[in-house]
């Protein structure tokens, strides 16, 4: 009797061990993202697997052409115009010969929404990697921790300038834009300078074309961490940005569980009834990638923009850019007019700034981060502000009165010599409880 107890005291733990696990193994929305979807092209250019939160300024991908490619320049630290640029760049060794970017091949890669893992130089290096808003943070762990390792920091036409554990650079980005960071690293390296002519020299400082900061960790260092903030607006507030964000502490794991949690209320915006796995897989990761543009530049209140060179305050709503209209017009913001009203009422009136801040009071027609690019024929902006009056947003924001949105539309944007705005009334394309991609 007092075997058979214990039999059914057995098979009653092992079940409830099976519940347990089966819950803690669900399905959240963000599991059903493949970044690697898209990533190899056939025609133009890829997808390319981001690591970003939601419409966020930190956005990284790998430094590789496409996913076919066996090599990566180095490890990313932020990609500035969504498929063309990207500044800085991080680079690890446990060698003696040091160049500013080291190519290096990858395997065992991993990405999701919110983190990056992947292990280079043979297998020798891990490289886990995760994203806030305006900051990120870099785990490295070597495998053979008997050997010195060097982190070298990358940025082209820009100034770079390290000491201690803290590294502070800019890269120009177009004629009026920098952008900046500030990092600082958990382990105290045994020597720093600027790289020249592939020896760590005892400069500190340096502005050039091509300029590279060293820091060389001693034998026995098993791991490195390595955070860093953005901005752009100045080395001050990347580091604030930084702060606000993550704090103190170096804490990666905690910033991946942040971005997972915010990735999921984003995502559960539209939840699934039926379908299939690999179909719920294919909505999600489209849905994933509509939140990829446009980019928030504001930065506690302040934003720079490259459409008048200037700093200004957001008055409370906030500045987004780098849109890339053509792309997103048909789709992705009317899809956002019904889910997330709020924040396409911002990037309207964002669209709205970017007339005034060039002085024209012409709609951008291909805003991206540094500037109005005037590609493609016509102006997808318009359509995107009709729609959006059509289904009852608000464009009359109080720092872009609508008076000025009308006078936007107006200037000959709808048809080659139109001097009137059509009456948005008699506008039957969509619906408001409906969308046509």
């Amino acid at each position: 009797m007092k075997n058979l107890r214990s039999v059914r005291l057995l098979v009653s733990l092992f079940f409830l061990g099976s519940l347990s696990a089966s819950a803690a193994q669900e399905t959240e929305p963000v599991d059903y993202v493949n970044p690697y979807i898209g990533s190899i092209s056939h025609l133009l250019v890829p997808c390319f697997p981001t690591i970003q939160l939601p419409n966020s300024l930190m956005r990284i991908y790998p430094t590789r052409g496409e996913y076919t490619h066996e090599l990566l320049d180095g490890l990313p630290m932020v990609v500035t115009n969504h498929r063309e640029r990207s500044a800085f760049r991080l680079s690890v060794t446990q060698g003696s010969e040091l160049h500013p970017i080291i190519s290096t091949n990858w395997d065992q890669e991993r990405i999701t929404p919110y983190d990056y893992q992947v292990q280079i130089a043979d297998n020798s290096i891990d490289a886990h990697l995760a994203v806030s808003h305006q900051s990120a943070i870099y785990e490295i762990t070597f495998q053979d921790s008997s050997k010195p390792a060097t982190v070298l920091l990358y940025t082209d036409n820009g100034r770079m300038q390290v000491e201690g554990r803290s590294v502070f650079a800019n890269q120009r980005l177009s004629r009026n834009m920098k952008i900046f960071f500030s990092g600082e690293f958990d382990v105290q390296p045994e020597q720093v300078g600027i790289l020249r002519d592939g020896k760590i020299s005892n400069e500190k400082d340096i502005e050039d074309r091509r300029a590279c900061a060293a820091l060389r960790f001693p034998a026995g260092t098993k791991k490195v961490c390595f955070r860093y903030g953005i901005s752009l607006i100045s080395e001050e507030q990347a580091e604030k940005n930084l702060k606000r964000e993550q704090g103190s502490a170096f804490n990666l794991a905690q910033v991946a569980a942040d971005g997972r949690k915010e990735w999921n209320e984003t995502l559960s915006n539209i939840m699934v009834e039926g379908g299939t796995e690999d179909e719920k897989t294919v909505l999600y990761t489209s849905y994933y990638r509509t939140f990829e543009r446009p980019v928030c530049l504001s930065e506690d209140g302040q934003y720079f923009s490259a459409f008048d060179g200037q700093i200004h305050n957001d008055n409370g709503q906030p500045f987004y850019t780098d849109d890339w209209i053509w792309d997103t017009y048909r789709a992705a913001h009317p899809l956002r007019a019904l889910i997330q009203p709020q924040k396409q009422e911002n990037i309207i009136e964002s669209y709205l700034r970017m007339a005034e801040q060039m002085g024209t009071n012409w709609m951008p027609t291909f805003p991206e981060m540094t500037g109005d690019t005037r590609r493609m024929n016509s102006n997808h902006g318009v359509s995107m502000v009709a729609d959006a009056l059509y289904k009852g947003l608000s464009v009359d924001a109080p720092s872009v009165p609508l008076s000025i949105a009308v006078r936007v539309l107006r200037r000959r944007h709808w048809l080659p010599g139109a001097v009137s705005l059509p009456d948005i009334s008699t506008i039957s394309i969509r619906s408001t409880v409906t969308f046509l991609p």
